[in-house]
């Protein structure tokens, strides 16, 4: 058959002849790399190409049988350049010999699906899509893309960090004061530290009352309190401590010694070292194990330390927070380190002791004992017998040159009333809040996210390989052999702009 002939019946367009096209109707994304074989392509015909057509939007010739037969194909691939194009156009072009149709078919390559593989294999840079990280996990970025409501799900989890050892209703009195064999520190009940002062009190009123031998009970009561030591002034700190008396353990009992003062009172003898530590840990109540962990904001309330924002970004991907709590027994400092992980989220201390004031301007006996310094100080005029007396009974007094009104004015110094200086409390007001660590967990969760993330992806922002689903990349650059330009151009703006790798 000679060119420019179609079967000898009429003159026929100008044309290439002998292409293999496989057709089909199918369902495909425009902007997707869905390919299809000829068991879905399953019509095969014989085409011829309209001579000086591009091969990017070709016209083709197809002959068929008959002239009812309407073709519905929107598909199709050539077999000899294995190109897939998408039909754009069919219309009746020369009637043929008897009942044959010559169909022209108007194309257009499908660039994605015929340089499907040459895509797959390009490294690029994937701002959303379906990459997984090294653990096969997706990858947990904040999808900004979506809108969020403006009503939080909150979730709240608490915990004891205390272990029971904050005691607010009774608490322990720690006296730290100098005795005998140095500066000892006792912890003790309420009971106990009023036995302490009525101690004291009562020492005071047995040695004023027989003041009338003053030569025999004055000596005494120098050597007692004066020249062996201000008992109150040998008290250095008295503190409150909300912490149960029960948590100090057994100890050891020791009489309590002010100065050369022997209380004979008994308390538990406590170390500087005497401290309690506490570990817990919370779960934190995630509603979801993905990158919509972004979206939650975290609030730790810490007792004696108040409320914590937690850091989400740091810490998405903890389980737990763990909280180490630990008290001092002797001053009632705290300490607190909390953790998600290996992130610090917070790590200092606070005092939970309240300063106890101690004073004697409420005992009796100093108005007794003031009187008789009174006496004392007249009976000096009498001479100097009573300072040999004195000097003997206390061992050698060295401010004997003195004089002895300078000892009386220092007797009076002695026992003078030290008014009461009430602590501030600060750590008693801190025992009344809360005790238990409080987490609070606000969840924003996406408008839509059942179908936003199958249909665009997850934020990736890496360079990888295309993998399947949606994908839109940054600057994508590929190099298909026997590809144009154009194509090329065609299949990069696509890529950057979102496809379905199928």
């Amino acid at each position: 058959m000679a060119r420019g002939e179609f079967n000898g019946a009429v003159p026929a367009p100008s044309v290439e002849h002998g292409y293999h096209f496989h057709f089909g109707n199918i369902e495909k994304r425009v902007n997707s790399t869905k390919a299809f074989d000829y068991t879905q392509l399953p019509d095969e015909e014989r085409c011829d190409f309209k001579q000086t057509t591009s091969m990017e939007r070709p016209v083709i010739y197809v002959t068929l049988n008959s002239i009812n037969i309407s073709p519905q194909w929107n598909y199709c691939q050539c077999e000899e350049t294995a190109s897939f194009y998408w039909i754009r156009d069919i219309s009746i072009g020369i009637r043929g010999r008897g009942t044959a149709n010559i169909w022209q078919f108007t194309l257009e390559l499908d660039p994605l699906a015929t340089y499907r593989d040459a895509i797959l294999k390009t490294d690029a840079f994937i701002e959303y899509g379906f990459n997984q990280d090294s653990s096969g996990a997706t990858f947990r970025l904040q999808d900004t893309r979506q809108a969020v409501g403006m009503a939080p799900k909150i979730s709240t989890v608490s915990a004891d960090i205390t272990d029971g050892n904050i005691d607010a209703s009774g608490g322990t009195f720690v006296l730290s004061c100098v005795g005998k064999s140095g500066l000892h520190a006792y912890a003790m009940s309420a009971a106990t530290l009023g036995s302490l002062l009525t101690a004291v009190s009562l020492t005071w009123e047995a040695l004023t009352k027989p003041m009338v031998r003053w030569e025999l009970a004055l000596p005494e009561f120098m050597n007692k309190l004066l020249f062996g030591g201000n008992a109150l002034e040998c008290v250095r700190s008295c503190i409150w401590i909300p912490i149960n008396l029960s948590r100090y353990g057994a100890g050891r009992q020791t009489e309590i010694t002010l100065g050369q003062f022997n209380t004979t009172v008994f308390a538990q003898q406590v170390t500087p070292s005497s401290s309690r530590k506490v570990h817990t840990t919370i779960a934190i109540p995630w509603p979801t194990d993905d990158w919509k962990r972004k979206n939650c904001q975290l609030q730790l309330y810490v007792p004696f330390v108040g409320t914590l924002a937690v850091p989400v970004d740091q810490c998405n991907t903890a389980a737990n927070i763990d909280i180490d709590w630990s008290v001092c027994f002797v001053d009632g400092s705290v300490t607190t380190l909390v953790r998600a992980g290996d992130y610090t989220i917070y790590a200092g201390s606070t005092s939970i002791a309240s300063p106890y004031g101690i004073g004697v301007s409420n005992i009796d006996p100093v108005r007794a004992l003031t009187g008789a310094i009174n006496t004392v100080t007249g009976a000096m005029n009498f001479g100097g017998g009573l300072l040999s007396t004195v000097a003997g009974f206390t061992g050698g007094v060295s401010q004997a040159a003195q004089g002895m009104a300078q000892v009386a004015q220092g007797v009076q110094q002695t026992v003078s009333p030290i008014n009461c200086s009430a602590g501030t409390m600060g750590g008693a007001s801190q025992v009344q809040l809360p005790l238990e660590a409080k987490l609070t967990l606000l969840y924003y969760p996406p408008v839509d996210d059942a179908g936003f993330q199958k249909v665009y992806g997850y934020p990736v922002m890496k360079v990888a390989k295309p993998v399947q689903g949606y994908c839109k990349t940054r600057g994508f650059s590929c190099a298909p052999l026997n590809a144009k330009p154009d194509e090329i151009s065609y299949i990069n703006a696509a890529m950057d702009s979102g496809v379905f790798i199928e």
